[in-house]
């Protein structure tokens, strides 16, 4: 398993004076400013990144970056996406997944007929979805009536999920 980790991405600038949204993958959202210090992949290489202040704005998160202090040089941090190290998160019980710990595995049926891999993941409101891209694109809910076994070691989710579908 990779040693960082991503749990958001930058999006708008919000104002004049340096503040950004964040849009988080963490369970509660707002709570992604409490996992730091954040990375940010510049050249190949690890960039810290301080957070100055956050707040919650309509909803969103928005943080003031240490040193960012107008629109145009909050701009730069547009769309990035933010990394921590992964023992920065919560240990988790068997039969537990982050996300970031699904995408890349193959996805097999029942019938080990291959249906792609696991490109993305999103909430739908009612269950995760996993966004598996083969020969066509398949949304499937996991959710035990459709995961049968996800094997991190070998890299394999087994679902009942029929191909044509």
């Amino acid at each position: 398993m990779p040693d960082k980790i991503i749990i958001g991405k930058f999006g708008k600038t919000f104002g004049v004076r340096g503040w950004i949204t964040v849009h988080s993958f963490a369970d509660p959202k707002e709570s992604i400013v409490n996992f730091r210090p954040w990375l940010l992949k510049k050249n190949s290489q690890w960039q810290e990144i301080a957070i100055e202040a956050n707040k919650i704005q309509h909803q969103n998160t928005i943080v003031k970056l240490q040193g960012i202090d107008d629109i145009d040089a909050a701009k730069f941090f547009t769309n990035k996406e933010i990394f921590i190290d992964r023992e920065l998160l919560p240990k988790l019980s068997t039969n537990e997944y982050y996300w970031n710990d699904l995408i890349g595995l193959k996805v097999i049926n029942h019938a080990n007929e291959e249906l792609g891999t696991v490109e993305t993941i999103f909430n739908s409101g009612a269950s995760d979805i996993l966004v598996v891209t083969g020969k066509k694109k398949h949304l499937i809910p996991y959710v035990k009536n459709y995961i049968l076994n996800t094997d991190i070691k070998r890299k394999i989710i087994t679902t009942d999920w029929d191909k044509n579908f």
